[in-house]
């Protein structure tokens, strides 16, 4: 039967998702091999996004499929039990046959989490970039209006990334989360059918420039029409990305 996870994952100590040769700590290696363990045989998983090192998700979708009389209940459980507190599954259940949690997708939706403030908070560090200096969250928000549609995002994206650099943007949005005397937390929200290798960390990162006044208004338009990396040198820290949902058509 094909199965569907809802996975929650602190990213700090992993290297990404994706299993890697040498045997770096990484989310899919956890499940895989916890998986192995109470099932006794190796399960590969579809992901709908392969997030990087230090990169966090709270709803990550994986799907796979398992024999017909798999107990998911009991499978849930030990997976907690095995994964946790770093790894959460949140839900197990069975899907329909031709669900994949990578290709069946239509849209992702990611959080980047900013802290404004004159000293690092060592209680925060794990799920946010400290940035020392007052950001223009409004000057932000109409900046990165401009990457909202279907474009190319070679200025945003690391070199060789696979299938192109063309990606449908939904919506953007810079938002304060609350302020006080001594701290501002920002959240950028990027929607987008999918995403190239490090491109909500590149545009975080520019963002972040026009909002501290060392960048103008045109940047990121100028930077995108640039179609090139090194118009963009930028790329934002890992620890404030978290992938926050995946959206599905109807039949899934």
């Amino acid at each position: 039967m094909r199965v569907r996870m809802l996975v929650a994952y602190d990213g700090t100590d992993f290297h990404g998702w994706a299993k890697q040769p040498d045997d770096l700590p990484t989310v899919q290696g956890a499940i895989e091999g916890s998986m192995a363990k109470v099932l006794g045989f190796r399960v590969p998983l579809s992901v709908a996004g392969r997030t990087d090192a230090g990169v966090h998700a709270r709803a990550q979708v994986v799907s796979c499929d398992l024999p017909g009389d798999a107990d998911l209940f009991r499978l849930e459980k030990s997976l907690n039990r095995l994964c946790g507190p770093t790894i959460s599954v949140r839900e197990m259940q069975e899907a329909v046959p031709d669900f994949d949690a990578r290709f069946s997708a239509v849209s992702r939706v990611y959080r980047y989490r900013l802290r404004t403030e004159r000293f690092p908070d060592p209680f925060a560090f794990r799920f946010s970039w400290h940035v020392a200096r007052s950001l223009d969250v409004e000057k932000m928000n109409l900046a990165g209006q401009c990457l909202v549609g279907e474009h190319d995002f070679a200025t945003f994206c690391k070199k060789g990334c696979a299938g192109g650099t063309c990606r449908r943007v939904f919506s953007l949005c810079v938002l304060h989360d609350e302020t006080c005397s001594e701290v501002e937390t920002v959240s950028v929200w990027i929607s987008a059918n999918a995403f190239c290798h490090q491109m909500v960390r590149a545009i975080v990162g520019l963002l972040v420039g026009v909002g501290e006044g060392r960048r103008d208004l045109h940047a990121v338009e100028e930077a995108l029409h640039a179609k090139d990396r090194r118009a963009n040198s930028v790329v934002a820290p890992p620890q404030g990305l978290t992938l926050w949902s995946v959206q599905y058509g109807e039949e899934h």
